[in-house]
């Protein structure tokens, strides 16, 4: 059933049900209806349906009949309970933020660099995020056989993303000092320095944008922006060190006459702080401003072995980049038409601060990210040295990644919800998010928990699939299309019920023994059941298509007679 455009759910929430408000309300208990249920019904928690009704919580002689018959709190059909109003964290929009302080390579990424021993420079190219990055460097000797370093890079990027277009622009500037010693067995480098980095992102609505749209957009002025789009700038200090062990000799020793072989070991860290600001231009006639402080540490390792054929070099060997980051934004949205949100704008993007009941100002909160990755890389390396002058040219290709972390948004009226990445094997966009909700008093709002699965669909039977678990449509029709991502959310209730099925199923007439039903039937949390279907996704998206599928099979009961359940969720 369509609920708003690209929406469909199995089930919609029935009108006639009450629905958490931002004011207070009442409720008037029928059949054995239990706190747990009523509290659920309007997004609070059961604690805050007690303290709101005193009278009857702690009434002795209505807790004493409630204790004989059976019941465990003092509400009977009937009685009129006052339904405090709802945290924000569930009446308003859950506000995240995908802004990442740290600066991780692209998934490949592949250059050359010449230098001649006081001057250096390079070009690199990710195809992955259509970036090119050229680099230039000199070196100069220092007091006590130091070496000091100076470097600068500029990376340009544009790439299509989630229906939209980034363009991005990255300057680094740094210096620093590097010394070096060696005996018979290692040659032993080390550098510390500091540095200073900039970026400017446009993000515009629609694939394969002109660069010139993007050009025209300037950050402190709304107007230029088009709507739907973002821009973001942020600063950065930062400091590094890097260290790297040459284990050569070694094996000049035991291979005399043939080519050398040699063992680099290398390793570089950098911490960073600094601050950010973006603006996303929401309507015609609004923009919502985010305002921060960041800190981003990065780490890179690696291992390479090499052949050395006199001033030939061969190099290859894994390496990990791990990448940190910590970010908390203010953020606010602004109706430009009214002067009080021309007043407020004008004062938010001077100071960081904002009043969140003025006219003209919405969706106030604090966001606080942290996020982490870390990547197997395979990198190689060829270079010719002669003299002062060495040429190379190199590659480094990303493996497996493993991406986490959450977001807290923070309200005005102390709640605050999560919004969770669990560690996963995936790519930029993660197969699943946890939104959990918060009242002030740090009590979650468990019935208000959602699940939300990004959903790859590679094949036209994966799509008939889902539509029809989604819809009952036995042709397979529905919202779900192949080659084309979805989401698919479920509500904590929905999650619930699902788990339900899955347990009927594992014990079905007709399941075979072993089966993934009685795998997933295991679970009785539904957190701990929504994680794993979010690592099936992960490592297998047609699996987890025909896991569910199984499940509707088989949740009434019998595999035999093919009376499949149709799942509820929701798919966007």
């Amino acid at each position: 059933m369509p609920l708003m455009t690209g929406v469909y759910a199995t089930q919609g929430p029935s009108p006639t049900l009450p629905q958490p408000q931002n004011q207070p309300q009442t409720h008037t208990v029928v059949n054995d209806q239990s706190v747990v249920e009523i509290a659920a019904l309007y997004g609070i928690t059961p604690q805050a349906l007690r303290q709101a009704n005193p009278e009857l919580f702690q009434d002795k002689e209505r807790r004493m009949e409630a204790s004989m018959t059976g019941k465990g709190d003092p509400i009977f059909h009937g009685d009129e309970l006052k339904i405090p109003a709802a945290t924000m964290s569930v009446t308003e929009e859950t506000i995240v933020t995908d802004f990442d302080p740290t600066h991780p390579t692209a998934s490949s990424e592949y250059g050359v660099e010449v230098s001649d021993g006081s001057q250096r420079g390079g070009i690199s190219w990710s195809p992955g995020n259509g970036s090119v990055k050229l680099t230039q460097g000199s070196t100069v000797p220092g007091p006590g056989g130091i070496e000091m370093r100076q470097d600068s890079e500029i990376e340009v990027k544009q790439q299509n993303k989630d229906g939209k277009t980034e363009f991005e622009v990255t300057a680094v500037f740094s210096v620093s000092g590097a010394a070096g010693a060696g005996n018979k067995s290692v040659d032993v480098e080390g550098s510390a320095g500091a540095g200073h980095r900039l970026r400017y992102k446009v993000v515009l609505p629609g694939e394969n944008q002109n660069p010139q749209t993007a050009a025209k957009v300037n950050p402190f002025d709304p107007t230029t922006i088009p709507v739907g789009a973002t821009v973001t700038l942020d600063s950065q200090n930062f400091t590094q060190t890097q260290f790297s062990a040459a284990f050569q000799k070694l094996f000049d020793d035991a291979f005399p006459k043939g080519p050398r072989l040699g063992v680099t070991a290398d390793g570089e860290n950098k911490v960073a702080t600094g601050s950010a600001y973006s603006v996303t231009r929401t309507s015609e006639t609004s923009v919502r401003v985010d305002i921060g402080a960041l800190q981003a540490i990065e780490q890179k390792s690696g291992v390479l072995p090499s052949i050395n054929f006199g001033p030939l070099s061969l190099d290859l060997g894994p390496g990990i980049q791990a990448n940190k980051g910590h970010s908390v934004l203010r953020t606010a949205e602004f109706d430009l038409s009214k002067p009080d949100g021309q007043a407020a704008y004008a004062h938010f993007t001077a100071t960081g601060e904002v009043a969140a009941q003025n006219d003209g100002v919405s969706n106030v909160a604090t966001l606080e990210r942290y996020n982490f990755s870390d990547q197997l890389r395979l990198n190689g390396e060829v270079s010719y040295e002669q003299g002062d002058t060495m040429a190379r040219a190199y590659a480094s290709f990303g493996g497996p990644q493993t991406t986490y972390g959450y977001v807290k948004t923070s309200y005005p009226d102390g709640s605050y919800s999560y919004t969770i990445t669990p560690p996963m094997r995936g790519n930029d966009d993660p197969p699943l998010q946890v939104v959990c909700h918060y009242d002030a008093q740090g009590n979650e709002i468990a019935s208000e928990r959602t699940y939300e699965y990004n959903l790859k669909v590679p094949t036209d039977a994966d799509a008939k699939t889902w539509n029809y678990m989604l819809t009952g449509d036995i042709k397979g029709n529905g919202p779900v299309q192949v080659g084309k991502d979805a989401k698919v959310t479920f509500t904590e209730a929905q999650m619930q019920a699902l788990m339900k099925q899955t347990n009927i199923t594992a014990h079905a007439e007709g399941t075979l023994p072993g089966n993934s039903a009685e795998r997933l039937g295991e679970y009785k949390d539904p957190f701990q059941f929504g994680m794993t279907l979010g690592r099936i996704l992960d490592s297998d998206p047609h699996r987890l298509t025909m896991d569910l599928f199984f499940v509707s099979d088989g949740a009434d009961g019998s595999i035999a007679n093919n009376d499949r359940a149709r799942i509820d969720m929701t798919i966007e």
